[in-house]
């Protein structure tokens, strides 16, 4: 099992997101209800975004965070 740190940011005017501090910049992902699906995203564009509950999407998050 892999780890790594984050905060989660919940402003008053806009989506909550997930803030993942690395060497170089943050990161943030947000959860996002599309078609009645979650997504976590990080960008724009379907390379980066994953469905949450797919079975790759901890991975794939915890390789944006490296």
């Amino acid at each position: 099992m892999r780890g790594v740190s984050a905060a989660v940011d919940l402003p008053k005017s806009k989506e909550p997101t997930l803030v993942i501090p690395r060497t170089a910049d943050t990161v943030k992902i947000m959860a996002l209800l599309q078609n009645g699906q979650w997504f976590f995203t990080w960008g724009r564009g379907r390379e980066q975004r994953v469905p949450a509950m797919a079975e790759e999407a901890a991975e794939r998050v915890w390789e944006l965070a490296q």
